[in-house]
């Protein structure tokens, strides 16, 4: 081979390898969204029922209906295993909160907490999952980094028209 030909080859692998790179990092990045985007939803509907539940039980009569409901989009929502055990119970003491049993509402409310607390992780969990792919996609961009000209042409040969002059250096 020649020498020109052995410098072609060597650059035409770096560019494909930089091409190859921004499509890694291009990918990256658009995995994100929709997976954050779907547990932030799925997390979000529990959250609102778990306010619902709440609203349900604030009031001095407290509504069964309203509660029965959140529970219910509550229990069709579950997301984590550790959803259900803290939802059978809220199912087994709302009788009782709902009647005006004192013990019986704080358990329900205490567990309520606790629900809406596994959501909250759940839904950081996904935020630190995305940060790591955010940063993880960047450094495969800078890792690419943006086309250069080649370090043996002349500064001017890529910047300036064909017959420009360079300006003048006043650097002294």
């Amino acid at each position: 081979m020649h020498l020109t030909t052995e410098a072609r080859l060597g650059v035409g692998l770096l560019i494909a390898l930089q091409v190859l790179l921004c499509f890694v990092s291009i990918g990256l990045l658009a995995r994100m969204g929709p997976a954050v985007d779907e547990v932030l939803r799925e997390n979000d509907d529990s959250t609102v029922a778990v306010e619902q539940m709440l609203s349900a039980l604030a009031h001095p009569q407290p509504d069964g209906a309203a509660f029965r409901a959140a529970l219910a989009r509550a229990r069709a929502n579950v997301t984590d295993p550790a959803e259900a055990p803290l939802l059978d119970e809220i199912e087994a003491r709302a009788g009782g909160a709902l009647a005006g049993d004192g013990a019986a509402r704080e358990a329900v409310i205490r567990r309520l907490a606790e629900l809406s607390a596994v959501n909250r992780g759940l839904m950081e969990g996904a935020a630190g999952r995305a940060r790591v792919r955010g940063r993880a996609g960047a450094w495969v961009a800078v890792a690419a980094g943006p086309g250069r000209p080649s370090s043996t042409a002349s500064s001017a040969s890529w910047a300036e028209p064909a017959g420009a002059e360079a300006p003048a250096c006043s650097c002294a």
